[in-house]
């Protein structure tokens, strides 16, 4: 039988533990990130344009789909599933959105070529706090591979709509990739309970 602090703990852990939530965000941003990268190299104002577009839509809904049947026909059956109670947001959130909105203006008006690669070191920035706040060494690696992400993005000769795309890929790919490792040793350690009937 699970102690308290166990089950104290589960609304947190089975929403982010299971990597559900990593592997749908991932997949989303990398589809979106695809689609763009590959109406850049479509002709302009051609009916091609629109096929990158609809099909990134279309991945979309079906991985939206896809993770909602997954959680409740994978992970639920596993048991200790619980919904996180709705919470305000910490100061450090809003500190965090705050600075988002602040330096997406500034870049904006300073160079449009920084804007990208200055997301992914504010993003970075956030991610290792997170990280080294919740000692996750996975989390403090993914933080690091965004430092490293800031300067190819910027080094490239590449437009910023193009750099757009590269860091949702960038950031999406990954994410996705140990959403899938996570996923997979979470239903490693909770294999599925055999019903039984009562006679």
């Amino acid at each position: 039988m699970p102690d308290i602090d166990e089950l104290a703990r589960r609304p947190t852990a089975y929403q982010f533990e299971t990597g559900v939530s990593q592997l749908t965000c991932g997949l989303i941003f990398s589809l979106l990130g695809v689609s763009d990268l590959l109406q850049r190299f479509l002709p302009e104002r051609s009916v091609a344009q629109e096929a990158p577009k609809l099909l990134a839509t279309c991945g979309v809904v079906a991985v939206l789909w896809g993770s909602k049947a997954l959680k409740e026909r994978v992970v639920l059956p596993r048991g200790g599933y619980a919904e996180v109670l709705p919470r305000k947001c910490s100061r450090l959130e809003i500190a965090a959105a705050a600075t988002i909105m602040i330096f997406t203006v500034f870049l904006m008006k300073f160079e449009d070529r920084l804007l990208f690669p200055g997301f992914a070191v504010l993003f970075a920035v956030i991610t290792l706090g997170y990280g080294w706040r919740n000692k996750s060494s996975l989390v403090v690696c993914f933080g690091v591979y965004l430092l490293c992400l800031a300067p190819v993005l910027w080094l490239l000769p590449i437009t910023h709509l193009q750099q757009a795309a590269l860091l949702e890929v960038g950031v999406g790919a990954p994410l996705a990739v140990g959403g899938a490792f996570i996923l997979r040793r979470f239903l490693k350690a909770n294999p599925k309970r055999l019903e039984t009937s009562n006679e």
